[in-house]
């Protein structure tokens, strides 16, 4: 398998090691190097797990001089999203978790239970009741709920998509 199908075919995921001979970058030592680029407005934020594809980036960029790269040290968090990185396996993770308890906090939904599949594709949401007049407190906080779980699902957690997508078509005044 060459590295172009290890990656096309996402076979690193189950590889513990990558045959050095199909490594795109034989010097790495961990078995995929990984790049995140997080970029928000003006702002552009790397974390890597191998320094040389972080410079192979950093020389594409130069070419062209319009964006500015600075290595400021480890990041850790960008935009609500926590960054991981496993120094002995290579691992790099995101996740959201400390603001989506804090969510749960805010919206009262501290107590819920979670599921692995957070609705049944066959549920018709049109189907539940609704109140004739709709309070403008109740649907103010439903928007800005739905605008957070969006951001959470573009973010880190696109498991959530459909659901959010269902939500999203009850959102009328």
């Amino acid at each position: 398998m060459s590295p172009e199908d290890i990656i096309n075919h996402c076979a690193f995921v189950s590889m513990s090691n990558v045959p050095p001979a199909q490594k795109i970058y034989p010097s790495c030592p961990h078995s995929v190097a990984a790049l995140f680029i997080i970029v928000y407005v003006d702002n552009t934020a790397l974390h890597y797990n191998f320094d040389e594809l972080v410079e192979q980036f950093e020389a594409s960029i130069a070419q062209d001089a319009c964006i500015q790269i600075h290595r400021d040290g480890n990041l850790e968090r960008v935009l609500s999203v926590r960054y991981a990185f496993d120094m002995t396996t290579g691992a790099i993770g995101c996740n959201q978790e400390a603001y989506i308890y804090c969510l749960l906090r805010k919206y009262r939904l501290d107590q819920c239970n979670a599921t692995k599949l957070p609705m049944n594709p066959d549920k018709d949401l049109a189907l539940l009741p609704l109140l004739a007049k709709s309070n403008k407190l109740c649907v103010r906080e439903y928007f800005a709920l739905i605008g957070e779980l969006l951001f959470i699902a573009i973010n880190t957690a696109p498991q959530i998509s459909y659901v959010v997508s269902c939500l999203t078509r009850h959102m009328v005044v």
